[in-house]
């Protein structure tokens, strides 16, 4: 081989080392670059969450601020509920002293009330009293409160007449046993003054007694009775009824009648008229007859299961069905009919039924 040849190989050789330096030189530059740009991408992301990190300390720094802010709130709201607490305590204590006081003075108005009631049972007659005049009878009376409202009341006219009447006043309670002593006296001074001999004339003379009574300076008065009263003749055998708003209830060959009483009451709002006239109603004792004299406080009661009245017709029904019982058990089902019905709900009013039978009496 020729020097020229030996050196065309030696130049071709350091062409081919020259250019593979060149070539790990652009190697190395290209992961030189690569370096550079994955150094400068986590520069960004570092920038980035750099900032991020400056946002959330700027957002604690709020939350922070705000919750000192609700602290120092809930700090004055502790301070209000103590304050408050306090005044609580106060007030209990105070309270509980004057539920103590409104105990004593309950007891007190209790006992009162209860010593009324003795008088109050004291002054009407019994129902032993009443079988005496009328074997086959029964009285019904159920106050809603202690003392009642509603009253009976019946004596012996003479050796052929017996004159009953029941009568409901206005209110219940104390106020309706005032009123109901105040007409239990008016019929004891009509008949001792024999002031009136027929149920017409009583109720008559009830309503201008009351009326002389009750009248104040506006000439006016507001309470009042209601009143079914009748006169059972054994000579005549005639059965004589008249009512202020109360009816009558009669069963008779199995059938129940009613007689209404006049739509005025004995008493109530007068507004300068006095006088007010009442009819008398006949019924003839020649048939086994059932009579029943009641106030409205059996038939406004509430209960069952809607909660309603148990309204008039069924009690008219339900003397219907026990007529032919005698009279304790006739009072024995009208009290455990409306124990039923009432259930656990309050008594509404004061109830009074007074029920008694007349053999037939023939001529």
């Amino acid at each position: 081989m020729t020097d020229l040849e030996k050196l065309v190989v030696q130049l071709k050789e350091e062409n081919i080392r020259l250019w593979a330096e060149i070539k790990a030189k652009d190697e190395h530059i290209s992961m030189f670059e690569q370096q550079l740009d994955a150094q400068a991408l986590v520069f960004e992301q570092v920038y980035i969450l750099n900032e991020q990190l400056e946002l959330q300390k700027k957002q604690l720094q709020e939350q922070s601020y705000q919750l000192q802010e609700m602290n120092d709130e809930i700090v004055t709201q502790n301070e209000e509920i103590q304050q408050q607490s306090e005044e609580i305590l106060t007030q209990r204590d105070a309270l509980a002293e004057t539920l103590e006081q409104l105990n004593i003075r309950n007891l007190d108005v209790t006992a009162s009330i209860m010593y009324a009631k003795r008088i109050q049972t004291a002054i009407f007659p019994s129902s032993e009293q009443l079988q005496k005049l009328l074997p086959e009878s029964f009285i019904f009376l159920k106050p809603r409160d202690i003392v009642s409202g509603d009253f009976y009341w019946f004596t012996s006219l003479n050796a052929n007449q017996v004159f009953l009447a029941v009568c409901d006043c206005t209110g219940h309670g104390v106020p309706g046993a005032f009123m109901s002593l105040l007409g239990y006296e008016i019929l004891e001074r009509i008949f001792y003054n024999k002031l009136a001999s027929d149920p017409a004339e009583v109720l008559k003379a009830m309503n201008e007694s009351l009326h002389s009574l009750l009248i104040n300076t506006n000439n006016t008065i507001q309470d009042g009775m209601d009143v079914a009263a009748v006169i059972i003749d054994f000579e005549t055998k005639v059965l004589r009824y008249a009512g202020a708003m109360n009816p009558l209830y009669y069963v008779q060959d199995n059938l129940l009648n009613v007689i209404k009483g006049d739509k005025q009451p004995i008493g109530g709002s007068f507004k300068g008229n006095t006088e007010r006239q009442f009819v008398t109603h006949e019924v003839t004792l020649s048939k086994k007859t059932s009579f029943y004299l009641c106030s409205d406080g059996y038939q406004d009661q509430f209960g069952g299961p809607h909660a309603r009245k148990f309204m008039t017709k069924n009690l008219r029904a339900l003397f219907g069905q026990i007529h032919t019982l005698p009279m304790p058990e006739q009072r024995e089902v009208l009290k455990e009919t409306l124990k039923s019905w009432q259930g656990s709900t309050k008594q509404t009013d004061d109830i009074c039924i007074v029920g008694f039978e007349i053999q037939a009496l023939l001529s």
